[in-house]
């Protein structure tokens, strides 16, 4: 009598999230949506050990859906259980005493630098943090890569969802020296950027504009590196003219002034 062959369930589920893995890279949202109907995991990622030699990406079918840019993949896995919270990579340095140090980056850090604001939104109305320096990784905040990347409706989502407008984004070689710069804080980006718009939404929501750093560098020394001249003299204007100056980007930008 021929025997018959059988596969435990964690293998046979094992089977089923490859084949799910698959379908998420290739953006094949029916074949997704069915191979979790047969009981792939949703939920599967993969947290790199480098202390151990692993040499694998940090990834979860989450990210790979967030970095296709795939709202339907997205809702689907979150649907299903897959962890808005989960951090990837975002690079490895070593510091002056030979400190490995990895740092980590957010899935809503990522979605932030797309200027699209629906896959923040998807993140955040799902439960991606906002504010939890341990969560974004601290080289960096949501709103800060936002700015840097000149996302002016997805940071007014960010803003009017609770995101500190001084947060401050730390790169390395600042972090260690332990020193304050004005380019670490949004409205210091946005100000070097010399992105008018962005500056305004920014003060709208609190951002502190009398303020200087170690080496005393204040956001008029950082508008008079550009030649946003417009931009300079907006921060030299008082409350009520900063006021009518919001007022005046929201008529320009009537597609984000949902967020507000």
């Amino acid at each position: 009598m021929a025997k018959t062959s059988s596969i435990s369930p964690k293998k046979q589920q094992d089977q089923l999230t490859d084949q799910l893995y698959l379908a998420v890279q290739t953006n094949n949202v029916a074949a997704a949506a069915r191979l979790i109907a047969q009981g792939a995991d949703a939920k599967w990622s993969h947290t790199c050990r480098f202390d151990k030699g692993d040499t694998k990406p940090n990834e979860s079918l989450l990210s790979i859906a967030l970095n296709n840019k795939n709202t339907d993949m997205m809702r689907l896995l979150i649907k299903h259980g897959a962890n808005t919270k989960f951090r990837t990579i975002a690079g490895i340095v070593q510091t002056n005493d030979n400190e490995i140090i990895v740092q980590y980056e957010s899935l809503l850090r990522q979605a932030a630098k797309i200027d699209d604001p629906v896959f923040a939104e998807i993140l955040i109305k799902n439960g991606a943090p906002i504010n939890d320096e341990e969560a974004e990784g601290a080289n960096g905040t949501a709103l800060f890569d936002a700015v840097a990347q000149g996302c002016l409706k997805t940071a007014a989502l960010l803003l009017e969802n609770g995101a500190h407008p001084g947060a401050c984004a730390l790169p390395t070689r600042e972090f260690m020296n332990g020193r304050f710069n004005m380019r670490q804080i949004p409205l210091g980006e946005a100000v070097r950027r010399g992105d008018y718009d962005m500056t305004c939404l920014l003060l709208h929501y609190g951002a502190a504009q009398y303020i200087n750093d170690d080496i005393r560098t204040t956001l008029i020394h950082l508008a008079a590196e550009g030649t946003n001249k417009p931009l300079e003299a907006m921060l030299l204007e008082t409350p009520q003219d900063l006021n009518e100056a919001f007022q005046l980007i929201q008529f320009r930008n009537p597609d984000w002034a949902r967020h507000l």
